[in-house]
């Protein structure tokens, strides 16, 4: 594929990928329920006085159970177009349809490195615009399609930096990195697993490994230091958010199900449904769906007035007393956790959609094969696989969420394209001899 067709297709492909999410916002109406959660308060309160407060439990004060750079970017919004309206949270979504056709255009870029097979990196390129799970993301005023662009961008710099030594790919690979742990505190892990083997990739020259060693630290003390040090100062704990022990609680509790939502018995799928397709929800019962809802009220009158990090102390006292009787019900769920995050969270309400279902389905059956198929083939996919066994691991630990699921799909699409690309390659590789054989016959 010449240059000119390269620039086209990945044209067409942002195109039609803003088109899609730009489309379903509209068809939804989605900046009438953008459902922000949390940032919604944390952006009025950097708006209203510029700090980062939020009421919880009875506790109005400092807080961390989010990390800034989304409430940031809404509170801007706010500011611009007026905080809670339409226009402000249509421009929110909008943006969020901006970043998710980047992202297409990032895993197209990314196969192509990847493999040096255009074709089927315009093929992924256009999946990742098309996707339903990654265009209905983008319909909520809430950080998943700015992670999910940054961490398919970490990808993209690592393999470019396999493939060229030079200091540019790798700052942007840290600052990317560094960014995504900054939205997604998980990411962290990547980070950590990526500077222990970073010593030991013959591909670099050992100089080279130093220097990337070096500016690697560097991103992570610029971007990540200050906000620790910033709840150190106000929880006295080193800590990216204060939602961790929550999270494992969620886990390790008689009603957990290995994400962070009760079981989806018909009762609730109805309820669910119901709230949906209602115009007006304010009259309606909302039954319980998350892990949090059915607190006793001994466990609510206990969390009353605590600070978070207090709270924090709490939730792992529940989930540490719980584990010593029934560890092994938790090992029990362990696949549970593992199927949910690769596969589909089959507790939410979405998952018996066929639009959420099928192409979950597809992601999670071609991404294992493509794993499988481009290990064998040696394609450089070391950093994807340390992004997949990273969020294994984290979800193994805590609890299984949609927007973990939503981060890796589409390296998920990517690495089954690659997969793709190696059998293609295999069978020409083949096909080859007997054509030289043929043609010496002849």
């Amino acid at each position: 594929m010449s240059a000119a067709g390269w620039r086209r297709w990945m044209a067409l492909i942002i195109l039609l990928a803003l088109t899609a999410r730009l489309g379903a916002i509209f068809t939804l109406k989605r900046w009438d329920s953008a459902t922000p959660g949390i940032n919604r308060q944390l952006a009025l309160g950097l708006l209203d006085n510029g700090s980062f407060t939020f009421r919880e439990h009875g506790y109005f004060g400092p807080s961390s159970i989010t990390t800034p750079p989304y409430p940031v970017v809404l509170a801007a919004i706010f500011r611009v177009f007026g905080p809670k309206t339409p226009n402000a949270y249509f421009a929110a979504l909008a943006l969020n349809a901006i970043f998710g056709a980047l992202c297409a255009a990032v895993i197209a870029k990314l196969v192509q490195r990847l493999t040096q097979h255009a074709t089927l990196a315009v093929v992924a390129g256009l999946l990742v615009a098309v996707w339903p799970p990654q265009i209905f993301a983008a319909t909520f005023a809430q950080p998943m399609a700015l992670a999910t662009l940054c961490v398919a961008t970490t990808c993209l710099f690592w393999v470019r930096s396999l493939q060229n030594h030079s200091l540019l790919p790798w700052i942007g690979f840290s600052l990317a990195a560094a960014l995504a742990a900054l939205i997604e505190p998980p990411f962290l892990l990547v980070i950590l697993l990526a500077a222990g083997i970073t010593p030991f990739i013959r591909n670099w020259p050992a100089d080279v490994r130093v220097r990337n060693m070096a500016v690697l630290l560097l991103a992570c003390v610029l971007l990540l230091l200050p906000w620790i040090a910033r709840n150190h100062a106000v929880h006295q704990q080193w800590l990216m958010t204060t939602t961790f022990w929550e999270r494992v609680w969620a886990g390790a509790n008689p009603n957990a199900t290995g994400s962070d939502r009760l079981r989806l018995t018909p009762e609730r799928h109805a309820a669910a449904k119901l709230l949906i397709e209602a115009d007006d929800s304010t009259d309606l019962v909302r039954a319980p769906m998350m892990q949090i809802d059915p607190l006793s009220p001994t466990q609510r009158s206990a969390l009353r007035d605590l600070p978070e990090a207090q709270r924090e102390s709490l939730f792992r006292k529940w989930a540490s007393e719980w584990l010593t009787v029934h560890g092994g019900v938790w090992l029990g769920q362990l696949p549970a956790r593992l199927i949910k995050v690769w596969w589909i969270d089959y507790d939410h309400p979405m998952s018996r959609n066929p639009l959420a279902l099928i192409p979950r389905s597809l992601a999670a059956l071609l991404g294992l094969v493509g794993l499988l198929t481009a290990f064998r083939a040696r394609l450089p996919i070391g950093f994807l696989t340390l992004v997949f066994i990273a969020t294994l691991i984290f979800a193994g630990a805590t609890v299984a969420s949609v927007k973990q699921m939503v981060l890796i799909e589409p390296l998920q699409i990517a690495i089954a394209c690659a997969g793709v690309a190696a059998i293609v390659r295999k069978r020409a590789n083949r096909a080859a001899p007997s054509s030289k054989l043929a043609e010496a016959a002849a």
